[in-house]
């Protein structure tokens, strides 16, 4: 799709009266031919003000289906963020909850005695034998995960989401 036919799509989907001027301008510019501004402007209009709704359509095409106030309705045209922070959660849980007692827990508050994120949240952690993983939650998630519960969490080592990952890659093939 072009860039103009990408700009017209979108006013012709948006129905936020607040954004149209700014939109109009970013039509204008397409008009010149000066299709990189043009989508610079609009990544600027969607980046402060809504997020792009993307549907995949029968032939396997994406568009654009409107607009959201909240990331996590952003889809790929599939799953939206909301729907797989959901699922890794309760994949998570299921696998914390299969863990020896020992090497999992729970905690309301970091090693340092502050709570999670200022309260409302809990930390669980395992510490698998090819290391530590870790994640946060919120409190109404609190009893998805039948683990131990202590008083502090372990101390963080300091892992990223990519150390994470392959300390789990590594814990599924040292189990087979």
């Amino acid at each position: 799709m072009s860039t103009r036919n990408f700009v017209d799509a979108f006013i012709q989907q948006i129905k936020d009266k607040r954004l149209e001027k700014e939109l109009k301008k970013s039509k204008e510019i397409a008009d010149k031919k000066r299709n990189d501004e043009a989508l610079e402007e609009l990544h600027n209009i969607i980046k402060y003000h809504k997020y792009l709704l993307i549907e995949k359509s029968d032939d396997g095409k994406n568009y654009v289906k409107g607009y959201a106030d909240d990331i996590g309705e952003l889809s790929d045209g599939y799953h939206t963020f909301n729907e797989l922070y959901d699922y890794r959660k309760l994949y998570n849980a299921a696998f914390f909850n299969l863990l020896p007692k020992d090497w999992v827990h729970k905690s309301k508050r970091h090693h340092t005695g502050e709570e999670c994120f200022g309260g409302g949240w809990f930390i669980v952690m395992a510490n698998l034998p090819t290391g530590q993983i870790s994640n946060h939650y919120e409190m109404k998630d609190w009893d998805l995960f039948k683990v131990p519960e202590k008083e502090y969490a372990d101390e963080w080592d300091g892992h990223t989401p990519q150390d994470a990952a392959e300390r789990l890659l590594n814990y599924i093939k040292e189990m087979n």
